[in-house]
């Protein structure tokens, strides 16, 4: 499915709550969070900037979305609050 754009953590196509996706290697805790489903792991490389997922929909996987800005403060607030340290 394709991303798509929004402006906030609320899935753009249910309306549910999201959690954040993190791309990279992870570290223990993003692994232990992934498995506790806090977070998504996203993979080890992002598909571009303006088009990588930040959320992803706690309800259906298939739905995920950005808002195209890489240092957004509400998804980086949503990982600091998932990831503490």
């Amino acid at each position: 499915m394709k991303v798509r754009a929004s402006d906030g953590d609320s899935c753009p196509w249910c309306g549910k709550r999201g959690i954040p996706v993190l791309f990279g290697l992870p570290v223990p805790d993003a692994v232990e969070a992934a498995r506790e489903g806090r977070v998504k792991l996203g993979g080890c490389f992002a598909p571009g900037e303006d088009s990588a997922s930040q959320w992803q929909c706690r309800e259906n996987v298939s739905h995920r979305w950005t808002n195209g800005a890489p240092d957004d403060p509400l998804w980086l607030a949503a990982v600091e609050r998932e990831l503490p340290g």
